[in-house]
């Protein structure tokens, strides 16, 4: 059952697409605000990177409609929300599958 207003939903979506624009994408004050200290992300390869490695790519546009099609939300518990998403990816492994958890935090200190 997903507890979670169409508000919260709106603003993840929001959120996961502005990791797709170059104008959000790259700019890493925005980026810091976005993500946590701790952030990390599987690669399709498998790869781990951090946050530095994630920061410190060079900008580059993404051939990804907007907005998100097929965009779905679940609540895992009560603090986490993952969501899932299809991507036509311009490759030869056509369309994959992405997902991000995000977990709610009251006030993140500056």
């Amino acid at each position: 059952m997903n507890c979670l207003s169409s508000v919260e939903i709106e603003e993840l979506q929001k959120s996961e697409e502005d990791l797709w624009k170059t104008e959000t994408r790259f700019d890493e004050s925005y980026m810091r605000k976005l993500m946590s200290p701790d952030f990390i992300e599987y690669g399709r390869s498998g790869k781990i990177y951090n946050i530095e490695e994630v920061l410190s790519i060079e900008p580059r546009g993404a051939k990804i409609t907007l907005p998100l099609p097929e965009f779905k939300v679940r609540l895992d518990f009560p603090a986490f929300a993952r969501h899932q998403i299809a991507l036509k990816c311009n490759s030869m492994r056509g369309v994959y599958e992405r997902q991000t958890v995000y977990r709610r935090i009251q006030e993140r200190s500056s």
